[in-house]
């Protein structure tokens, strides 16, 4: 059911020359500090759609995810996605490959998608994300209405998750692991971060985030010190809040989440996800959960076997 439902949000109705399998490319360049905010450019993972001439679907991984870690998703053939876009797997500011600066205002991280648009020569896009990068794509979609054709939210509601627990325990995480000392080998962090980390999936994501400077000597793929001062002060402009001034989305929405979230629940999560969206016709027909157990790890879509068989 849910290859339907994902497969409908995007449907094309012109026919294309088919070019095989798809190709993914590592956009160049590296992660550098600007002092500028309009200077920032994003990077990440280009997935080369199957068809001539496809439209483009940008889609955000969660805080702290490998982009990498959605290949396996876009290019299962059941789900027929890379049929109908290519994709764009981008880490937002402060993240990943993409570069640095200080501020994680939404409109900031709302201008750096339509910046990358524009450096590569994208017109319009669908746009997506898991989690907090799905927060980062629907501001985008707001403040920019006039560059998105549709926006899809994974394990996302438009609320202030500064207060929900599964939120607040990466924090915690953050917090435990901020003295760590990197000068250690590969095998001995991971040690250390297995001991600091109850939760396997986000110890896992904690380890892919170690970039080796040399032999020894490591450090953390995104802004460590950037992240943890804006999510240990509680403001608006904190990553994980959302706030009206960020606007409405008039086009086409879907939201998709476990039917045992600690992300997204069901009874009070749905209706900021029609306030927002204002054009989101409701319940199963663009809100819709996937069969899950009640294990944290059912927040990793792309992991769960109702999403990973679409």
């Amino acid at each position: 059911m849910l290859s339907r439902q994902l497969h409908s949000a995007i449907r094309l109705t012109r026919n294309f020359t088919c070019l095989g399998h798809s190709k993914v490319t590592v956009s160049s360049g590296k992660s550098v500090v600007q002092a500028n905010k309009e200077d920032v450019d994003l990077r990440g993972i280009h997935l080369k759609g199957k068809y001539e001439d496809l439209p483009t679907m940008i889609f955000f991984p969660q805080m702290l995810d490998q982009a990498e870690n959605w290949i396996k998703f876009f290019n299962n053939p059941n789900n027929k996605l890379l049929e109908n876009r290519n994709v764009w797997l981008l880490y937002p500011r402060n993240f990943g490959s993409s570069d640095k600066h200080a501020s994680y205002y939404g409109e900031d991280m709302a201008n750096d998608v339509v910046r990358f648009m524009w450096k590569n020569q994208i017109s319009t896009a669908t746009i997506g994300g898991h989690g907090i990068g799905g927060k980062v794509a629907l501001t985008a979609a707001c403040y920019h209405s006039d560059r998105f054709t549709g926006y899809m939210g994974v394990e996302y509601a438009p609320v202030d998750y500064q207060y929900y627990e599964a939120f607040r325990e990466v924090k915690t995480y953050l917090n435990d692991v901020k003295d760590l000392n990197l000068n250690s080998s590969k095998a001995h962090l991971n040690k250390q971060l297995e001991d600091m980390i109850p939760d396997a999936k986000w110890c896992e994501i904690f380890k892919q985030n170690l970039a080796m400077e040399r032999p020894g000597v490591y450090s953390w793929n995104f802004n460590f010190a950037g992240l943890l001062e804006n999510l240990n002060n509680s403001r608006a402009s904190n990553i994980a809040s959302w706030n009206s001034h960020y606007g409405l989305w008039g086009g086409r929405s879907q939201f998709c989440f476990s039917d045992h979230s600690r992300w997204v629940h069901l009874g009070t999560n749905t209706l900021p996800m029609m306030k927002t969206c204002v054009k989101n016709r409701g319940w199963n027909k663009d809100i819709f959960a996937f069969q899950s157990d009640e294990s944290p790890a059912n927040h990793w879509a792309y992991e769960h076997s109702a999403m990973s068989d679409l």
